[in-house]
């Protein structure tokens, strides 16, 4: 269609030198005009280039099964690049120690695979695990949080801030004036993570708009679940100063907790609010404890993750620096509609 060698227009559509302005725009024009796009197997196939993608992930566990859902995503996208000159090597790190990330990111990095995909957890060790990488020129996708001001090939995750202002509109819808909502994040004080605390001041900017004209009280409890009797003690101690509490946001997906709380000491009537469509949450969920469960589809994440890396190793387009999940609300009444976990 344009008149030129096929490797004229090669070199056009992976921005390669050598081709003459006219020429260049012209074969832009045809590809723009014809949707094309460069076929991801075959050119994987042609290359015989093996790629090597590494997955540093934390460690699915009774307290954090919320990472054996990414994982899934993941997997999944293992089997499809497989025959296709691309493997997926596998981190896993204490979510709740960072000299395990450490430890774990350094062994990876003695080994350089040619991207990785993981989650900035602790953003200082991430730091440095980022400048390796871009000295190293080797790409990299952050899923489930970001880091502000990185040079990441992408972010697939959802936008915390208006996930957190979602919360809070659908708390109000049950809300009256001056009452009180109860902020959770289940985390140690100092090792609360960055997402966490975009949700929280989303939540909490909701009520600074002039959509909502109501005066309430907004508290705030960060409770460290390594330490014996928690979250029972901090709750048990914060109800007997405050009294009543209409609404409760947890900021992710151990929100169960609470549920477990609230229904053991006949105070399921709260409203309450977390993330994520792991089966413990399920369970408080179908029983009405928790009364809605944002989700951001982490098995997506994991899989587009890998999947973006490939494409990018391949020269294939991809969708930008930030692919956002859907944010989803599910409750008692959806949520057979939804297939995953």
């Amino acid at each position: 269609m344009a008149g030129v060698s096929p490797g004229t227009v090669d070199r056009v559509i992976h921005q390669r030198n050598e081709v003459s302005p006219a020429t260049r725009t012209r074969i832009l024009k045809i590809l723009k005009k014809t949707g094309y796009t460069p076929n991801l197997i075959a050119k994987s196939l042609a290359s015989k280039k093996k790629y090597r993608i590494a997955a540093l992930l934390p460690s699915a566990s009774n307290d954090n099964p919320y990472w054996a859902l990414p994982l899934k995503g993941v997997e999944k996208a293992i089997a499809e690049i497989s025959d296709f000159n691309g493997s997926v090597d596998q981190y896993f790190f204490d979510l709740n120690n960072e000299a395990s990330f450490i430890r774990v990111s350094d062994d990876l990095i003695k080994d350089p695979p040619d991207g990785i995909l993981f989650p900035p957890v602790f953003p200082k060790s991430s730091l440095k695990i980022i400048q390796h990488l871009e000295a190293k020129q080797i790409p990299y996708v952050f899923i489930d949080s970001s880091l502000d001001d990185r040079n990441s090939l992408s972010y697939i995750g959802q936008d915390a801030m208006q996930s957190g202002f979602l919360a809070a509109k659908l708390i109000c819808y049950g809300l009256r004036d001056r009452e009180t909502i109860l902020v959770i994040n289940l985390a140690r004080p100092e090792g609360i993570m960055h997402h966490l605390q975009k949700r929280q001041k989303g939540f909490i900017s909701y009520f600074n708009t002039c959509r909502y004209d109501k005066k309430v009280r907004i508290d705030s409890l960060e409770i460290d679940l390594t330490q014996a009797g928690e979250p029972e003690l901090h709750l048990d101690e914060y109800f007997i100063r405050n009294g009543e509490v209409r609404a409760i946001f947890v900021t992710s997906s151990k929100v169960h907790k609470i549920a477990r709380y609230l229904k053991a000491y006949g105070k399921a009537q709260i409203l309450l609010v977390g993330y994520d469509l792991i089966e413990e949450n399920k369970v408080y969920l179908n029983d009405g404890t928790i009364d809605f469960l944002i989700s951001q589809q982490p098995e997506t994440q994991g899989y587009l993750g890998i999947m973006t890396l490939f494409r990018h190793l391949n020269r294939q387009n991809i969708p930008g620096p930030v692919q956002y999940s859907p944010i989803d609300i599910i409750t008692a009444e959806n949520i057979n509609y939804y297939p995953y976990p």
